[in-house]
């Protein structure tokens, strides 16, 4: 094992606002389109405690991004609401607003309403799952993980994804859990269900999953890189249940 198989890696997801340190979590501006989305993949489907993008017009009347924790459920004169339960948010804006899907959502249709400081109510309607796994990837176009773009062989590599689902220790809506130096690495929530991370189509042996003490809805696996993988781009996918991610890369030295 040792120290990397359970770092805590540094990742700032900045609650919505993604900062120019961190480009692959930019904003994904879509305003043609409406829809609620997976945060990370922008897949469709949703999961408790997932962070969703919703994508529209007139969805706040300005720009706003959570600067802590717990998130708020106002900003800007925005809320939103899953089932009619009020969702913490990430980040606002007129034309995406990120939010976290409460733990309470059961599987099943959802109905997600933002309604802007003036008034002006978006509806939209995410099918809720168990788990929904989407990978966080880099914004250049090559969708390779983050923060482990590449990686050599029987080494370490980190990815991060939203969608867990229910976790264990539970952690309230809006809320990160509480720093290691309380509870430990152990003592972090991690998924109820199993997740595997899969490189270039082979198991890979996982050593931490779980969510950061400064994240929400947000889970870090650390694993080992199969030392019989093929060298180049190989495909990676996250399995959390019966459900699995769409398809990040990491670059295999």
């Amino acid at each position: 094992t040792g120290p990397a198989a359970c770092q805590i890696h540094p990742f700032d997801v900045s609650y919505g606002r993604f900062s120019a340190a961190y480009p692959y979590l930019a904003p994904y501006l879509n305003d043609s389109a409406s829809s609620a989305v997976n945060g990370a993949s922008f897949l469709s489907g949703g999961a408790p405690g997932m962070l969703l993008s919703v994508f529209g017009t007139d969805l706040a009347t300005g720009i706003q991004e959570a600067s802590a924790v717990p998130l708020p459920q106002s900003m800007h004169g925005t809320t939103a609401t899953v089932n009619g339960i009020a969702a913490p948010l990430f980040y606002v804006s007129p034309g995406q607003v990120n939010l976290q899907v409460p733990y309470e959502i059961p599987p099943g249709s959802a109905t997600v309403s933002v309604r802007s400081g003036d008034g002006h109510v978006t509806t939209q309607t995410v099918q809720v799952s168990g788990v929904s796994p989407g990978i966080f990837t880099t914004a250049d176009g090559t969708f390779h993980l983050v923060p482990s773009a590449s990686a050599r062989r029987g080494s370490y590599a980190t990815l991060f994804f939203t969608g867990q689902g229910q976790v264990n220790p539970r952690v309230a809506d809006g809320a990160a859990p509480p720093p290691p130096s309380r509870v430990g690495v152990a003592g972090l929530p991690g998924p109820v269900q199993p997740v595997t991370v899969y490189v270039g189509g082979v198991a890979a042996q996982t050593t931490f999953t779980g969510i950061p003490y400064y994240l929400v809805g947000v889970t870090q696996v650390n694993f080992l890189v199969p030392p019989g993988v093929s060298a180049g781009d190989q495909p990676v996918v996250v399995a959390a249940g019966n459900a699995v991610s769409g398809t990040a890369f990491l670059t295999v030295q």
